[in-house]
């Protein structure tokens, strides 16, 4: 998929996700707070957030550096509104895409929450990144990897092989890539791998939470319209190999010291 097209396909995703994500977002709520305990420094004065999408970790960031300048940034303009509010003029927001950024400005913290996945080019918009930094500054982020929702991609495959799926969790780094890349360009650098789960009730339930967070763009491919009977076959398929519906979610916590 051209690049443009990807883009565009995710932006449409997320900004209709705008007003349904805080409802649904509980798990990138839970990994925001997590994020910020790799973290033991408190004197950050110029913090830009890339992908800040409803503004959650927004307000976070606020609240734990409240002398600090806070530049956000979401090529979402409904994301950007409903943050915009939530924040109240505590923060600066751009409208723009996070890997299309360019800063004359020097921060000592850049930061994202499960954002970075969707970048195109995620190993360019690091190296990028460090050149925004001060000495000694620190970008952190958290990151899905390639193995988020691994059940649903092997229920989907098993009951419709013919269909062409296509998840592009697939497209997300490796811990090994993710790695290189931090190490290209920082001096020191640590990752933490989580697997959090996330159960539900039925099918309808988990897809829905992944609509209503804009990441149902991880999921095209044809004959996907799901009738009743195809959901009651998604279902006990997904009973059968993993004893209830439940979903993995493959985080990398990452640090880099300029």
């Amino acid at each position: 998929m051209p690049q443009m097209e990807y883009k565009e396909k995710i932006k449409r995703a997320f900004s209709r996700a705008a007003t349904t994500y805080d409802k649904y977002a509980d798990l990138q709520k839970e990994v925001a707070i997590r994020l910020l305990r790799l973290i033991n420094r408190k004197d950050f004065s110029n913090i830009l957030e890339v992908g800040c999408g409803t503004g959650n970790f927004t307000l976070i960031l606020s609240r734990k550096f409240p002398e600090a300048s806070i530049t956000a940034v979401d090529f979402s303009a409904p994301m950007i509104e409903v943050a915009s509010n939530k924040l109240n003029g505590k923060v600066r927001f751009l409208l723009c895409d996070g890997e299309d950024l360019y800063s004359e400005c020097k921060f000592d913290l850049i930061t994202s929450n499960a954002t970075f996945q969707w970048f195109e080019n995620l190993e360019k918009t690091i190296n990028n990144y460090r050149n925004f930094l001060e000495e000694r500054g620190l970008i952190l982020f958290s990151i899905l990897g390639p193995s988020t929702f691994y059940e649903l991609k092997e229920v989907f495959n098993q009951t419709h092989p013919d269909r062409g799926i296509n998840f592009p969790s697939s497209r997300f780094l490796s811990l090994n890539r993710l790695e290189a890349a931090l190490k290209r360009s920082f001096k020191e650098v640590k990752i933490e791998e989580v697997i959090f789960f996330r159960e539900y009730e039925n099918i309808r339930e988990l897809l829905k939470t992944i609509k209503y967070t804009g990441e149902n763009v991880s999921v095209s491919g044809s004959g996907l319209f799901l009738t009743p009977s195809k959901i009651k076959k998604l279902e006990e398929t997904y009973f059968k190999k993993f004893g209830g519906i439940r979903a993995s979610y493959q985080t990398f916590f990452c640090l880099g010291v300029r």
